[in-house]
């Protein structure tokens, strides 16, 4: 009898303890908790560890050139969260009629949400529909909260687009009233005040500034107490989310975040915005998105060094060096070039000893400490038999122990380095690069933390994590055995 009752415990355990169990795991599991904060159904893709929740803007309808819009079309809200252990990273995308793009990207940044991209995805359609993409990375709840709380913004379908009627012909505003917010001049045509403040980034080795349209402008009309202002915001990747926070809180209207060009480096994104106000509010506005960009150049953190100074000097606090000599060091000289990416010199190699075969020269500067950040330079390969092309080398301890990233033409291949107590060790390696002699090319290293990335003429081409050097290091130029090459416009921008 004993025997029978314990069979029967035992039966109704497994029957009805079991599922009790499983029922606590499901709703314990990330993919209930996530829908459960957002308010979204959800699913959990076990390949990737991405759960994804989404929901149909069953509530417009959308027509483009006679065609009905449906969902599954494009009009669906979705997030999608990638589970990384003790946190996460979310990217999604909002649809959203053109009066809700700014009450919701309000919503996504006051609860620490990126708004990483703002475009239209049709033409023709009515009403028009925008699509905001954002991102985000941290602990689980508290980006589907985040994101819940976007979706609840969405679904409320509210928001207005200031009018105002304006005719810039009968514009009666006065430009020094800007002038003296912004600190800059402007011209005034056809009863318009534009002003511009250019920027500089680099395309195939050569230098695109404010005349090739890599700049920030806002052109102003109507009057003082009632005007316009639109324009653009050129910013760095690093910039664009305190760009946006600083016009959204002063009331500017964004109306686009996309890009202008691909391969150029450092990349600059464009955003489109418009505001309605007095003169001296809008211009308080650009004032407080401009203060949030970076320092200009050779300002704390901030280093750009041209080799241009008349006297063909080499600057001061640098050296020429060797990792595995075996004579004379080879010659570094600042030297007159008319073709330089920052006329009218270069610094250049103009002697290698004979006895060059396996040294790596170096040119560097012990004091500019650089551990964190960007590390970028204009290189143009000159002559070589048994090696040619050259780099970049930072987070120098001495002459032995360093990173490099250096382009061959000769080899046509892009590589990673560290060097440690003189011996070389590759991270990694791009193959079939075509740079040819004599043409200058741009070299980009962004390091932080482990973690670094090199990019060759604006295109990423080696990623890799390594900790040989944790520390801040010195800076400079590398090349091996008998290559002599030329370098100009070095920037060395250190970050936290």
């Amino acid at each position: 009898m004993k025997s029978k009752v314990l069979f029967l415990g035992l039966l109704m355990f497994f029957v009805i303890g079991a599922p009790v169990s499983n029922a606590q795991e499901m709703a314990d599991s990330p993919l209930a908790k996530i829908e459960a904060l957002i308010g979204a159904q959800g699913k959990f893709n076990e390949k990737e560890n991405v759960v994804k929740v989404s929901f149909p803007r069953n509530d417009i309808q959308v027509e483009a050139h006679g065609v009905k819009l449906t969902p599954p079309m494009g009009l669906t809200v979705w997030a999608a969260f990638k589970l990384l252990g003790d946190h996460a990273m979310v990217m999604g995308d909002m649809v959203l009629l053109e009066n809700q793009v700014n009450p919701v990207m309000d919503v996504a940044l006051q609860n620490g949400l990126e708004v990483t991209a703002l475009h239209n995805h049709f033409f023709g359609d009515t009403p028009k529909i925008m699509f905001m993409h954002i991102g985000g990375t941290g602990d689980v709840e508290t980006l589907a909260t985040a994101v819940g709380k976007v979706f609840t913004k969405i679904k409320e379908n509210s928001g207005e687009f200031p009018e105002a009627k304006i005719n810039p012909a009968e514009s009666t505003l006065d430009p020094e009233k800007i002038n003296n917010i912004l600190g800059a001049q402007g011209e005034m045509k056809d009863g318009v005040y534009k002003v511009t403040f250019g920027r500089t980034t680099s395309m195939g080795g050569h230098e695109m500034g404010n005349a090739m349209g890599v700049n920030t402008w806002a052109a102003f009309a109507g009057s003082d107490e009632q005007a316009i202002v639109d324009g653009d915001f050129a910013m760095l990747e690093s910039e664009v989310q305190g760009v946006l926070k600083a016009l959204r809180s002063n009331g500017i209207n964004i109306v686009a975040i996309h890009n202008h060009m691909t391969m150029e480096s450092p990349r600059i994104i464009f955003l489109h915005y418009w505001g309605l106000g007095s003169t001296s509010n809008l211009a308080k506005a650009l004032k407080a998105a401009l203060d949030t960009q970076e320092v200009e150049e050779n300002q704390p953190g901030k280093i750009h060094i041209t080799f241009d100074n008349a006297s063909l000097e080499l600057p001061p606090g640098w050296k020429a060096d060797a990792t595995g000599p075996k004579g004379l060091l080879a010659q570094w000289q600042v030297i007159a070039d008319v073709q330089a990416p920052s006329a009218p010199n270069v610094l250049s190699i103009i002697k290698i000893n004979d006895k060059y075969s396996g040294v790596f020269n170096l040119f560097w500067n012990p004091d500019v400490r650089f551990k964190n950040g960007i590390v970028e330079a204009k290189i143009r390969a000159n002559t070589g038999e048994e090696d040619r092309g050259g780099g970049l080398i930072w987070r120098a301890k001495d002459v032995n122990n360093y990173y490099i990233a250096r382009y061959n033409p000769l080899e046509g291949n892009f590589r990673l380095y560290y060097v440690k107590d003189g011996t070389r060790k590759m991270l990694g390696e791009s193959e079939k690069i075509e740079i040819k002699t004599g043409e200058w090319f741009v070299l980009t290293v962004h390091h932080k933390g482990n973690k670094i990335t090199c990019r060759l003429n604006g295109r990423e081409l080696l990623h890799a994590e390594d900790s040989t050097f944790a520390e801040a290091g010195g800076v400079g130029f590398w090349t091996k055995a008998d290559a002599a090459s030329s370098f100009d416009d070095l920037h060395v921008e250190t970050q936290e």
